[in-house]
């Protein structure tokens, strides 16, 4: 199993425009946390349109996951994902 992070962009879409609500449900149904959890237990929140799943996959298996979802969605999409569980951050909102 490995961790990913993935982003998720809706073209010409701000992120308070409601397909970004779809989507967030949809990406829940496919596996896709919008939430991370610190070093301390505590968990906190993604940035908008940024979710954690982890898988047995490869990053573009995650990928293709991700943009099948975002379609179903809207069409005019991109997605980028990483790989890995080591990830710093600062200022995130606890959950």
């Amino acid at each position: 199993m490995a961790d990913f992070t993935t982003r998720v962009v809706l073209h010409g879409k701000h992120h308070d425009h409601p397909n970004y609500d779809k989507l967030h449900d949809a990406m829940e149904r496919a596996g896709f946390s919008r939430l991370i959890q610190g070093e301390n237990n505590v968990w906190y929140h993604l940035p908008p349109a940024e979710y954690r799943i982890r898988a047995n996959m490869t990053a573009s298996e995650v990928a293709n996951v991700a943009q099948a979802v975002a379609n179903s969605v809207d069409v005019w999409n991109g997605v980028f994902v990483t790989e890995g569980s080591s990830c710093a951050w600062n200022g995130l909102t606890q959950a």
